[in-house]
Formats: C-alpha cells, sequence, structure tokens
C-alpha cells in the first residue's frame, strides 16, 4: 500500500522537511522572540511574497512558528533548517542583546545565541550567507524611531564564557559572538519597516545562487541512490470540489509542476523510489496551501490518493 500523509505527518516521518514541506530554505529568519517576534513574522510574509524568477515559484523563508513541527522536538528542527538555509537573517535588536549580557556559567542557555554558532559555523564552511539586520528602537511616547546605536553596544560588557546551552560546542565565547556579528556590514532597518530589509536579502541569496549553483560541487547534491527502482504513479484527486497541481520536489527543494488534477480526476506519471511529490490547492498556484506528500516506495506500481 502506498503512504499517504498528511503535510505534518509527512515532514515528521521525513527529518529534513520542515512543517511547509521544504527540504532547504532561501532564508532563515533567527530573532529572539520576546525582543523581536513582530518584526520577524512580518520579514517573513514579506520575504514569501517575493518571487523567484529562476524557478518560478515563491521564496521560501524559515520562521520557526510557521515552520516548527508540533510535537517534534524543537532543537534538531532549528539544526536541520540550519543547515538546509541558504542566507541566514540575524535580527539584532538592543533588546534581543540585553539577554546575552546576563549569561553566566550558572545560565540554562541561550537558543538564539545557539543559532548564530551554528550560522558561523556553517557560513566558516561556505555553506551559507549570513546578514545581520540591525533592528532600531521605538521611542512609545513620542511615537518616533531611531536607528541601532551602535555606541550603545560594547562587546567588553559581554561575557567573556562560552553559551552554556547543553548544545553549544562552546567553540566561542558571547562577547566573540557578539563582536563577530557587529564586525559584519549589515542592514539598519526601523522595527515598523522590515520590507526595507528586502532588496539587500535578495541580494545576498544572488551572492549564494553565484557561489554555488555554478559550481561543480553542489552543497545540496541529490541524496538518492543513483539506480532508484522505477515507478508507475496513479495520482487521484479525491476532492469533490476543488482542482490540485502535483509537483515533483527536487533534493534541493525545487518544486517542478508536472499537472492538474480537477476534482475526482485522475492522472499518471513515471518517477522514481524516493523521488518526493507534493500536491498544492488550485490550478498551477505556486502558492497554494500543501494538501498531501508521496514518498514512493520501491513497488513498480502504486497509487497515490491526494484528499
Amino acid at each position: 500500500m502506498p503512504r499517504l500523509a498528511s503535510p505534518h505527518t509527512a515532514a515528521a516521518a521525513n527529518s529534513s522537511r520542515c512543517a511547509k514541506g521544504f527540504f532547504h530554505h532561501d532564508v532563515f529568519i533567527s530573532y529572539r522572540v520576546h525582543a523581536d517576534a513582530a518584526f520577524a513574522i512580518q520579514l517573513c510574509g514579506e520575504l514569501n511574497a517575493e518571487l523567484d524568477a529562476s524557478r518560478r515559484q515563491r521564496l521560501h523563508a524559515f520562521l520557526d512558528r510557521r515552520c516548527l513541527i508540533g510535537g517534534a522536538e524543537y532543537a534538531p528542527q532549528f539544526q536541520r533548517a540550519l543547515d538546509g538555509a541558504r542566507v541566514i537573517v540575524l535580527c539584532v535588536s538592543e533588546d534581543a542583546l540585553a539577554d546575552a549580557k546576563r549569561i553566566g556559567p550558572s545560565s540554562q542557555g541561550d537558543s538564539v545565541l545557539l543559532e548564530w554558532e551554528f550560522s558561523f559555523r556553517l557560513f566558516d564552511q561556505g555553506k551559507v550567507e549570513i546578514l545581520p539586520l540591525f533592528i532600531g528602537t521605538c521611542n512609545d511616547e513620542t511615537d518616533s524611531f531611531r536607528t541601532f546605536n551602535f555606541g550603545h553596544v560594547d562587546p567588553s560588557l559581554f561575557p567573556e564564557t562560552p553559551n552554556p546551552h547543553p548544545l553549544s560546542e562552546r567553540s566561542l565565547t558571547v562577547r566573540q559572538l557578539v563582536t563577530r556579528v557587529l564586525s559584519i556590514q549589515g542592514v539598519s532597518v526601523f522595527p515598523n519597516q522590515p520590507e526595507n530589509a528586502v532588496p539587500r536579502i535578495l541580494a545576498t541569496l544572488e551572492i549564494w545562487h553565484s557561489k554555488h549553483l555554478t559550481c561543480a560541487t553542489n552543497p545540496f547534491p541529490p541524496t538518492a541512490p543513483v539506480e532508484s527502482p522505477k515507478v508507475e504513479l496513479t495520482i487521484f484527486n479525491a476532492n469533490a470540489s476543488q482542482s490540485v497541481t502535483y509537483y515533483w520536489n527536487s533534493f534541493e527543494g525545487v518544486e517542478t509542476e508536472y499537472g492538474v488534477l480537477g476534482p475526482l480526476a485522475l492522472g499518471s506519471v513515471d518517477t522514481f523510489q524516493h523521488h518526493y511529490w507534493l500536491a498544492r490547492l488550485g490550478e498551477s498556484d505556486p502558492n497554494g496551501d500543501i494538501v498531501s506528500f508521496f514518498d514512493p516506495s520501491a513497488e513498480p506500481v502504486q497509487t497515490w490518493t491526494i484528499s
């Protein structure tokens, strides 16, 4: 019998996927919840509305509240998401940095700093680009904004101790991490205008593409066996009122449209074992809701029912 699953159960079964069904993420947004959640949420929406003309589909930005799988352990999901990212955006505000100043050996550890650690490790390996967004502050009394004040951030005020998080490699101290972030040429942006950072993020993504998609060694090579068993796949749209579009989801996370099925319609395609497929609501809508995944087994003839 073919394996049928909802997006969430399929993502949980396949450790490389986020809850939205993506292996890889054009942008990973790292932020401190209590300080910059509203900014990060709006930025994610702005990025997801951008069209990647080369792939003819929307960009995908990883944001924890959209992409983490409920019921699964969070820390490994963050690590996999960072591993699958192309550009890592670090949301840096004075409020976000204030928490880092209070870290000590007896602290429980800091998840945001842990993301920064993993980000720099990947950057040093040549796998990602990092772009800090230096977020200004809002004066609630005067309803005015000011830019991020680098003069208020003295690296010497941060502890010269590693992040005590249990997953930290402890290769950098908190002070070294903050110093390294501040040394990168980022973007200064007001907290109510995350859209102003989008052009620079897209330019940074183009830098990633120029380095990796023209190289002989792709950092995200296909992982399926070269000689995967061939599969004759019949696809049935069991939805009685809506059309769906089915896509092949490559090992680089690129979706290629193969067909549209009307309500209660049948289709077919030749594929291979572990060549992943997904279905979106609507007709040729790359931003439609994902309603089903399918991961072919080795059986030569299979059926995928989209409900």
